[in-house]
């Protein structure tokens, strides 16, 4: 769904989601980055009160903060997915982010989030989790093709009308700068070919 909005996306997952390849791919994109671009970071696995837990390493909000602020961009979103997930928005470690950039998290800094079995596990595979704020947001991306701020997902999921946000919301999602834009999903391409280039 991402691809379908302009986003070029990485995946770091199994026994490539470490603490050293994430902060190389944060490297790599502080190179890729200019002022117009979309940079949404989104973690999903195991989290503490100390941060992000990332092949047997933890990740605090100042070590990830740090090379946030690097990026270039003026449109940059962190959607956090993991137990204790508040604690990247807590007024100690607020401040150590750009104001500019947004950042949604799955849950207080001291609650935990639930994950939902994806895939169960055949023919020796592992399990695969998505977790509630994951699931949520899909959802989301799939019903609303237009452009959107992290704020209106937000203030859908904490709107006591929408019933499938219950469980979701019992984990206390945060929300700091809600001003990320996703941009418009791509539904038609267009090609335009010069008479010069025949």
């Amino acid at each position: 769904l991402l691809s379908q909005r302009g986003y070029t996306v990485t995946t770091l997952t199994g026994r490539d989601a470490t603490k050293a390849r994430l902060f190389e791919e944060m490297v790599r994109l502080k190179e890729l980055a200019v002022t117009e671009s979309n940079v949404l970071f989104s973690y999903q696995g195991h989290g503490s009160n100390y941060g992000l837990s990332i092949g047997g390493q933890v990740v605090n909000p100042k070590e990830l903060y740090k090379r946030v602020n690097r990026l270039r961009s003026n449109n940059i979103g962190l959607v956090i997915e993991s137990c204790h997930s508040g604690v990247f928005v807590n007024s100690h470690n607020r401040q150590k982010l750009r104001p500019d950039i947004s950042v949604l998290t799955a849950s207080g800094e001291e609650q935990v989030a639930a994950e939902t079995v994806l895939h169960s596990a055949r023919a020796g595979r592992r399990d695969v989790y998505i977790g509630r704020l994951a699931k949520a947001l899909t959802s989301y991306l799939r019903d609303h093709r237009g452009a959107f701020n992290l704020s209106d997902f937000y203030n859908d999921v904490m709107n006591i009308r929408y019933s499938q946000y219950a469980n979701l919301r019992a984990q206390n999602p945060q929300l700091m700068n809600g001003s990320y834009e996703l941009p418009r999903a791509v539904t038609l391409m267009h090609s335009v070919v010069s008479p010069d280039s025949r």
